[in-house]
């Protein structure tokens, strides 16, 4: 449903501080509908603004190994992050202790631990994005090619560890029209050079907050870099690493912060700097008014000579649609982590040793020595546990004395009792199947009980619409991420106009459960696109359990998928759908002005009949719970809880007809108020379509 006033309309949308985004985890990529850059402020640098009111998010990863704790107790021990990277920009890789000298003056002291790192090595990353004005033209996509340079900088990312913590720093800055800072803890207007993230294992807080932030105002990077280097100071990694994004047309700004960068350097600190621009475009005499896509290359190379630096260039995103950009970030992606750990017990009481190929050879050595508490804090990150060993298994397998039966069959069905509550504990004897009206004797019975792993894709509506309802939502299927099954692999999808896939399947539901907080409302509803999107990833699902958990608050308005084909193809997957829609549900036999009146009354118009016909369709069920500016969202929470009850509920049983290929219809003996559904049937003959299935839940 398309966002409505009171609400702001988001108006301009913006590749996230040039598109450093794209290195944190996914990218949320934006567009603008105005080519002209904000004006200049007056430069005015600053303290980092504080901005978070809870300590961020810090599940630190454990190294993947570390020196023996009586090595790292000796006195005098030293251990240095050494990387190599050679005249191509590439890490030089399969080194060996003889490769190196450590030493200090002429005194050479022989390597007492010795260890490769890799690009799965957690490291401390600071992101420093030039926010200036003249940023505004290399980051902003004007083109509509937003799908494609998502899809390309969500390719680049995947050479992101997950593991590195990440801090922000911007120079400057204004939130996008529509973005509401206190959502996310931020201060009300950016002003100065801003410590925008905290050091976070939680990518995504970072990449939401950044996502907003225009480019506008004067040239801060010298205090960027300056702040930038003094949260390096508080890593918890030992491999740190600082990575810049600007265009070089300040001269006064590089030239201030090159000596800063030549001091990280001499502090072991790994810099990447990318060029953002195009070289060969101009700065016209409207350039004030309609802004510049120029980078200066002698100035970037300039700035990345004094830190030791990797360089890289990447066009305008809308001038390549992302391609140098996403090769960039998969650039750094593989370089970070890469090195050597390197150890030694000096003799003498201030050793000041140092490192370096024993063969030098063109190219930059990067060699920081590690803080002892950083060694130490590392050594208490104790292994995680083990993932489940899950296995993709099929249906229950009855005794082939029984499936070898001739005209066996065996359904899935699950059952609810007329409050739409999961019933569980039921026997064979308790079954009745019958096709037209001929008794077909039951001979087996397996209640799942939730032990038998699924897939699951939960689907969420981020329309304009959905603004006030997402922090609800986040805590709800949290709860619901929680009562899984270990083995349960589960994706996560939102849509708007488009759908986005933001986390594949997996069996980390926790990574699930961070991935919410990329829900950001904005734009109409695709609802007939998300659910026909959503039935393709669990075409690939590695389970047989196939489910699709559907949040809408609206009707759909934009989709390119017909109603007719997202009914028919729930009608033919064998996949169990639960819908839960948010809001007013829109009666069929009302007419239109009586339907948008109550629409307007309560905010959001829900398409039950849709809802209707796919949980039918599919033996899931629906639920319409009250606009959560009514409730509070205390409709939703039951919702949801029914949900996880009727996930937990389900019976294999397999029954002998003489004609293979039936579809009969089960019911409960002695409860005839029970509603049974094969999961994957289509609805019988007599069911209607268009009214609500016994098992919805209405509130």
């Amino acid at each position: 449903m398309e966002n409505r006033s009171p609400r702001l309309t988001v108006v301009c949308e913006r590749l996230l501080a040039g598109a450093i985004a794209a290195m944190i985890s996914t990218l949320a990529l934006i567009g603008c509908s105005s080519t002209t850059p904000p004006s200049a402020s007056p430069s005015s640098a600053a303290e980092p603004v504080p901005i978070a009111k809870e300590p961020p998010l810090l599940e630190l990863c454990p190294l993947p190994a570390l020196a023996p704790a009586d090595l790292r107790s000796k006195p005098g021990y030293v251990e240095f992050a050494v990387s190599a990277i050679d005249a191509n920009g590439v890490p030089t890789t399969g080194l060996k202790p003889s490769d190196f000298i450590v030493h200090d003056g002429a005194h050479t002291y022989p390597i007492a631990y010795f260890r490769h790192t890799s690009a799965k090595t957690p490291v401390s990353l600071v992101i420093v994005g030039d926010t200036s004005t003249t940023m505004f033209n290399k980051t902003v996509v004007k083109s509509g090619n937003l799908s494609k340079i998502r899809a390309r900088l969500d390719k680049g990312a995947e050479d992101i560890n997950e593991c590195d913590e990440i801090a922000v720093v911007l120079g400057g800055g204004d939130y996008a029209p529509g973005f509401n800072p206190a959502a996310f803890d931020l201060p009300s207007a950016l002003s100065g050079v801003t410590l925008l993230q905290p050091f976070t294992t939680d990518h995504a807080d970072g990449l939401m907050k950044m996502e907003n932030v225009l480019p506008s105002g004067a040239n801060r990077l010298p205090d960027e870099i300056r702040m930038a280097v003094a949260q390096l100071g508080d890593a918890h990694y030992p491999d740190r690493a600082l990575v810049i994004m600007t265009d070089g047309l300040d001269p006064n700004a590089i030239e201030e912060s090159a000596p800063l960068l030549e001091q990280a350097r001499a502090k072991g600190i790994g810099v990447w700097v990318i060029g953002s621009g195009d070289p060969d475009a101009t700065t016209g005499a409207f350039s004030s008014l309609t802004g510049t896509s120029r980078v200066d290359v002698a100035a970037v190379k300039r700035l990345a000579a004094a830190g030791g630096a990797e360089v890289l260039f990447a066009q305008p995103v809308d001038k390549d649609g992302g391609v140098s950009l996403a090769q960039a970030v998969s650039t750094i992606g593989k370089q970070l982590g890469q090195g050597y750990a390197i150890g030694v017990t000096a003799s003498s009481a201030n050793p000041r040793p140092a490192v370096a190929l024993a063969k030098p050879a063109d190219g930059t050595l990067r060699a920081a020595v590690v803080p002892s508490q950083v060694l130490a804090d590392a050594a208490t990150r104790h292994p995680p546990p083990p993932q489940p060993d899950c296995i993709a298994k099929g249906p229950a397998t009855p005794p082939p004395a029984i499936s070898s039966k001739p005209g066996y069959t065996q359904v899935r069905v699950t059952v609810v009792d007329p409050d739409g509550n999961g019933v569980r504990g039921l026997k064979q004897s308790d079954f009745t199947a019958a096709s037209d009206s001929a008794s077909l004797p039951i001979v087996y019975l397996h209640e799942d009980s939730g032990g038998v792993p699924r897939s699951l894709v939960i689907t969420i509506d981020t329309s304009g619409s959905m603004q006030p309802k997402l922090d609800t939502v986040r805590r709800e299927l949290g709860k619901l991420l929680k009562g899984l099954n270990p083995c349960d692999e589960v994706a996560l999808v939102a849509f708007s106009s488009r759908v986005f896939l933001l986390q594949e399947f997996t069996t980390n539901h926790h990574l699930v459960e961070r991935r919410l907080t990329l829900l950001h409302p904005y734009g109409p509803t695709a609802l007939y696109d998300a659910i026909d999107k959503s039935l393709k990833i669990l075409s690939k699902a590695k389970y047989q359990d196939r489910v699709l958990v559907l949040l809408t608050d609206g009707m759909d308005n934009v989709s390119q998928t017909s109603k007719n084909r997202v009914l028919t193809k729930v009608a033919r997957e064998h996949v169990q759908i639960y819908a839960i829609g948010i809001g007013q549900p829109m009666d069929p036999g009302r007419s239109i002005f009586s339907n948008i009146t109550d629409a307007l009354a309560t905010e959001d118009l829900v398409d039950k009949e849709t809802l209707d016909m796919v949980a039918l369709r599919t033996g899931g069920m629906d639920s319409i719970v009250p606009a959560m500016t009514k409730d509070q969202g205390k409709g939703f929470t039951p919702a949801i809880t029914t949900v996880q009850e009727r996930l937990e509920n389900g019976y294999e049983i397999g029954f002998v007809a003489a004609t293979p290929g039936t579809t009969p219809t089960i019911s409960v003996t002695n409860h005839p108020d029970y509603v049974v559904r094969i999961v994957g049937a289509p609805p019988a003959p007599s069911e209607s379509i268009t009214a609500a299935p016994p098992s919805a839940v209405s509130n």
